[in-house]
């Protein structure tokens, strides 16, 4: 049997309906697409637009949902090129809003043990300025992020930026690190991390 994988009826008379589907799959599918009425005489011409796009695929990082697992070490050549601006943290975090573009990782952090992160500007863009912070949870990942563990932009253009998160509690978690910038210009950069 068939199902309605996806419709609208919201639109009065002489009114567009407009619906959207995503195949999330791997594979091609098939489609049927059943133009109706609500009325049972209804009748007459319409215009039909379907618009077939390939969505662009995000990132590994750009986004929590997505966010790069890494462990306790260093991360060569890394850039927020191609990536979007996503968080933009309350100044209480950073001391910045960091409206510029921003590549997101999570780390495993065991109880009583302490994070830290350093982010180096290279070149290229050696005189970039970074940001960095600790986010909780998914739940904290919002656009303007408050759920601020720590954070940091007490650098400035070409200086290294540190941060570290205690966790006091009685069992491992896992924060999310997020590179960012308060420039609009995405760069380059050396990340090590270490979980003592």
């Amino acid at each position: 049997p068939r199902s309605c994988i996806v419709g609208a009826n919201l639109g009065g008379v002489s009114s567009d309906e407009t619906i959207l589907y995503d195949n999330s799959t791997a594979m091609a599918q098939t489609l049927f697409l059943v133009v109706d009425g609500y009325d049972p005489g209804a009748a007459g011409s319409y215009e039909l637009l379907v618009n077939l796009a390939v969505q662009p695929v995000s990132p590994p990082g750009d986004t929590c949902g997505n966010a790069v697992a890494i462990t306790p070490g260093a991360l060569n050549q890394e850039t927020t090129v191609g990536y979007a601006n996503n968080y933009s943290p309350t100044p209480g975090c950073t001391g910045y809003n960091e409206p510029g573009d921003d590549k997101v990782y999570s780390v495993s952090v065991g109880a009583g043990k302490t994070v830290t992160a350093t982010v180096t500007p290279i070149a290229p863009t050696s005189m970039a300025d970074p940001a960095v912070y600790f986010l909780p949870n998914l739940a904290a990942c919002v656009p303007s992020p408050t759920a601020c563990l720590a954070g940091s932009d007490s650098g400035g253009a070409g200086a290294a930026e540190s941060v570290s998160y205690t966790n006091t509690g009685m069992s491992a978690v896992t924060v999310f690190l997020v590179v960012d910038t308060d420039a609009p210009v995405p760069f380059t950069y050396d990340l090590v991390v270490s979980v003592l």
